[in-house]
C-alpha cells in the first residue's frame, strides 16, 4: 500500500487530512501499541484473574452491592467496568487493598522488573472525568474536565459501535505505559448532558463529602468515591447507557 500524502484522507480513518491527524504520530503510536500488546494486555489478564478469585462472591452480587443503579443482566459493557473495579478499587472483606496493589505485594519476587514498575505507577489512578476532543482510529485525545492536566491520548481496549462523538463527557482509568496511555474498560458516556454540567455534578457530591465525612482533594474523593462517575452516568437524561466507540 502506497503512503498518504500529506492532503489525503488519513488512513486511520478519522475523516481528516493526513497532515491534520496521525503524520508525525506513527512512530509514537506504533510504540504504544507494541506496548499495550506486550506490556499492558498480559498483565491487565493476570490482574483480572486475581482480583476474580480474590473476590471470593460472584460478580454479580459486587455489581448489586456497588452499583445498584445498574439494572440486572450485565452489558459486555458494564461487564469490563466491573472488572476494572475489581482489579483497581474494590476492597475484599478484610483487605485493605484493592488487588492491582495486593497482587504486588504478594508476586514481587516473581513479577519481572517492568511489571512491578508498571504496578506502581497504576495504583492510586482513579477513573476521571475528560471531555474527548477528537479521535483518530483507536487513539482518543481527552481533556482533563475536573483540573489542568490537560489533555492526554489514551487507547481503550474495549471498542465497538457506535462511535463516541467528539466533545462529549466521558469517564476513564488512564492507565500510563512508558509510551502513553491506555484505559483497561469501556468508556463510560453520559448522554444528553454537558462536560461542564457533569463536572459541576462531580464537584458538588465532592463537597458534600468534604462537608459530611472529611476533607479530601477532588482526586482523592474519586479514588475513596469510584462509582461516582458511573453513578453520574446512570442519572443522565436519557438514562444509564455505556457506549463503545468504534474502531
Amino acid at each position: 500500500m502506497s503512503k498518504a500524502g500529506r492532503n489525503d484522507p488519513c488512513p486511520c480513518g478519522s475523516g481528516k487530512k493526513y497532515k491534520r491527524c496521525c503524520l508525525g504520530k506513527e512512530t509514537a503510536r506504533e510504540a504504544l501499541r507494541k506496548e499495550i500488546a506486550s506490556t499492558g494486555v498480559p498483565l491487565l489478564r493476570r490482574l483480572a484473574a486475581y482480583a476474580a478469585d480474590r473476590a471470593g462472591v460472584a460478580p454479580e452480587k459486587i455489581a448489586a452491592q456497588r452499583f445498584p443503579f445498574w439494572r440486572p443482566l450485565l452489558s459486555k459493557a458494564q461487564t469490563s467496568r466491573l472488572l476494572d473495579y475489581l482489579v483497581f478499587d474494590h476492597h475484599p472483606a478484610g483487605h485493605s487493598r484493592p488487588a492491582a496493589a495486593q497482587f504486588r505485594i504478594d508476586q514481587s519476587t516473581t513479577l519481572p522488573p517492568a511489571w512491578h514498575e508498571l504496578l506502581q505507577r497504576w495504583e492510586g489512578t482513579p477513573t476521571g472525568l475528560y471531555e474527548l476532543e477528537s479521535w483518530s482510529g483507536e487513539f482518543a485525545r481527552c481533556r482533563d474536565a475536573l483540573g489542568d492536566a490537560g489533555s492526554i491520548e489514551v487507547v481503550p481496549l474495549e471498542r465497538s459501535s457506535p462511535r463516541v462523538s467528539n466533545h462529549m463527557a466521558i469517564a476513564l482509568r488512564p492507565l500510563p505505559l512508558n509510551s502513553g496511555f491506555m484505559h483497561p474498560a469501556a468508556l463510560t458516556v453520559f448522554e444528553g448532558r454537558a462536560v461542564g454540567e457533569i463536572a459541576d455534578a462531580v464537584r458538588s457530591r465532592h463537597h458534600a463529602f468534604v462537608r459530611s465525612t472529611r476533607i479530601v482533594s477532588l482526586a482523592d474523593f474519586l479514588a475513596l468515591a469510584p462509582t461516582v462517575l458511573d453513578e453520574e452516568a446512570a442519572v443522565s437524561p436519557l438514562g444509564s447507557r455505556i457506549v463503545l466507540p468504534g474502531s
